[in-house]
């Protein structure tokens, strides 16, 4: 199946680039740190924050919010965690109408 220009396949609901996929398999032998290698090399790559959280919940079955505390804390994507964390905050703040 193709979607835009990158192979991709449903892993649970979501849809996942076979070249992720195949990057996780390549990269990730089960440790902490060959898990943050394959996010590195994901970045690298171009791709978002979001898209690697689907990717691990597809290949570790993980949950949401699982997925999504590896992903922010993730060393890939360290620069960005306090612009994350100010935009979930404001984004809670709206939504709860909060905006202070």
């Amino acid at each position: 199946m193709y979607i835009g220009h990158k192979r991709t396949r449903f892993i649970g609901k979501e849809f996942v680039s076979l070249i992720m996929e195949n990057i996780f398999n390549k990269y990730y032998v089960g440790t902490e740190e060959s898990l943050q290698n394959c996010l590195i090399v994901l970045k690298e790559q171009g791709y978002p924050q979001m898209d690697a959280v689907k990717l691990l919940i597809g290949q570790l079955k993980l949950t949401l919010r699982e997925a999504d505390v590896i992903v922010l804390n993730a060393k890939a994507w360290e620069k960005e965690k306090d612009a994350n964390l100010r935009f979930r905050e404001g984004f809670e703040k709206a939504l709860l109408g909060n905006e202070e």
